[in-house]
């Protein structure tokens, strides 16, 4: 007993010792460590912030100011999108993008981007409102397009923190303005019981992280502009061209029909529906796609290397979406019950293929990622030419049928096909092997069968109170999450254990 004991006690050394050493090493895994360690915990807790304040706000507000809220928010980003020529991403992809005439190219054209979409929001929104037939909608609008314009003027320096997975400092600004917003909005609502209180929240947010950005890293641009720097610039966007346009088109095709074909209260349900499907989605925005592209354009010159860790980054996505994804679904009249209210539960349905989307347009992403860390976003483009098309016929015809759920199914079903083509596509670019690919997808539709079965039967069986069918159904979802990690941890000790062989 004493020898076993000895042992676990030497194991248990040795392990904090690695975890110390990787916490405090300059590799890029101690690197991406500490980055996803912050982003995690400052996510967390914005996110949390967020979800409160949806919750509070669902109870305060009728859900067809959630309507209007939508399509400002979808119509604001159609005016951003036009413009993008990813400026951020080309910071981080360039191996001169954190030097300071690099950055004061990417300033300018940052600001007289955001300035150009404020004024021509503005001149455009009263039409915006006649299409949709409320004239509530122009100063609704008018007002979110400073926040474009506070926008542009953020300090450049941020996208070289993520170019370095320096995250601390990211998340103290970017979640900590998207948390002072939280809190100005349900203030707001207090006094205002209408969209105006989250108006304010989002012009709030931007004012707050574009001054957080420059008290943090002071930076003053320049008159003069360096001339490779900008033909740098210009040739990443000639090929970012067109890019943040089809995603939008594509991500908010289903808000632009909805406010058109159904009521204001029924695209509030949905609006809030999908915002509660996207928060692991929000968290894989914060926190694993800051660290996507610095890892895949580093092993951007090795194509074995950078195929292996796509397929790792998949396989990760699938053990902890596919679980959570399950629980959604299965659970999700319960937990949008409790989230906004019983009148939510009708949107249940919604939900739940909403769920599975977010999960695939997650693993989408990684591919996604993989184009721009080669330098090759035109063929992002084609990837997302084919999915507009493909949401552009369904959509309209799914809306005016099924309704909300015509929607979510629209978006769903043409992922999936647009990603089959994407995928082939990859096999010629980088050799990615596609068997792999399917394979590791196999596993997920057996991890999220291993959660789903159980909780399909807590829910019949009706096991309790809802919240006690909603605590079993969590511990299912962790009991997976456990096991896959089990899985995985005992390939690497076998892995090990060949080499030391």
């Amino acid at each position: 007993m004493r020898f076993f004991r000895r042992r676990r006690r030497k194991e248990g050394g040795m392990v904090f010792d690695r975890l110390r050493g990787l916490m405090t090493s300059e590799g890029l895994k101690a690197r991406c460590a500490r980055g996803g360690a912050a982003l995690a915990l400052g996510t967390i807790v914005e996110r949390g912030a967020r979800l409160v304040r949806n919750m509070i706000l669902a109870r305060l507000l009728a859900p067809d100011q959630f309507g209007l809220m939508a399509i400002v928010l979808a119509a604001s980003g159609l005016f951003e999108a036009i413009t993008e020529i990813g400026i951020r991403q080309a910071v981080i992809q360039n191996p001169r993008g954190d030097r300071p005439e690099f950055l004061n190219v990417a300033w300018w054209i940052s600001a007289v981007r955001g300035a150009l979409v404020c004024v021509v929001g503005c001149l455009a929104a009263p039409y915006v409102a006649r299409f949709y037939g409320d004239v509530s909608l122009t100063p609704l609008l008018q007002v979110v397009m400073l926040s474009m314009f506070i926008g542009g003027l953020t300090n450049p320096r941020l996208a070289v923190l993520e170019k370095q997975l320096r995250f601390g400092p990211c998340v103290w600004i970017t979640q900590g303005s998207g948390l002072a917003a939280t809190v100005i909005s349900l203030v707001a609502a207090v006094y205002v019981r209408s969209v105006w209180a989250l108006v304010l929240g989002v012009v709030a947010e931007a004012f707050i992280r574009t001054v957080l950005s420059y008290v943090a890293f002071p930076f003053r641009p320049r008159l003069s502009i360096d001339r490779d720097s900008w033909r740098d610039l210009m040739a990443f966007a000639r090929g970012m061209a067109g890019l943040s346009l089809l995603t939008c088109v594509v991500l908010q095709a289903d808000v632009f029909v909805l406010g058109r074909v159904c009521s204001k209260e029924q695209l509030g349900m949905y609006s809030l529906a999908l915002a509660l499907a996207n928060m692991p989605l929000m968290v894989f925005s914060r926190v694993v796609a800051p660290m996507v592209l610095p890892v895949l354009s580093d092993v951007q010159g090795d194509r074995a290397k950078l195929c292996q860790t796509v397929l790792s980054i998949t396989r990760m996505l699938f053990d902890l979406g596919a679980p959570l994804a399950a629980f959604l679904v299965v659970f999700g009249r319960s937990i949008l019950s409790l989230a906004y209210g019983k009148s939510y539960g009708a949107v249940s349905d919604v939900f739940g293929v909403l769920c599975v989307y977010v999960l695939t347009y997650m693993a989408a992403n990684v591919l996604v990622f993989t184009y721009l860390a080669i330098a090759r976003p035109e063929l992002q483009r084609r990837f997302l030419f084919v999915w507009a098309c493909l949401v552009a016929m369904a959509m309209y015809p799914a809306v005016k049928y099924l309704g909300p759920l015509g929607a979510a199914l629209t978006l769903l079903v043409t992922l999936l096909a647009a990603t089959a083509v994407q995928l082939a596509r990859m096999a010629r670019i980088i050799g990615l092997a596609v068997v792999s690919y399917l394979a590791i997808v196999r596993r997920g539709v057996a991890v999220a069968a291993l959660a789903a079965i159980p909780a399909v039967g807590i829910r019949m069986l009706d096991m309790g109170a809802e919240s006690t069918q909603l605590v079993l159904g969590g511990l299912v979802c962790a009991l997976a999450w456990a096991l896959c990690l089990l899985r995985e941890a005992g390939k690497a000790r076998a892995m090990e254990f060949r080499r030391l062989a």
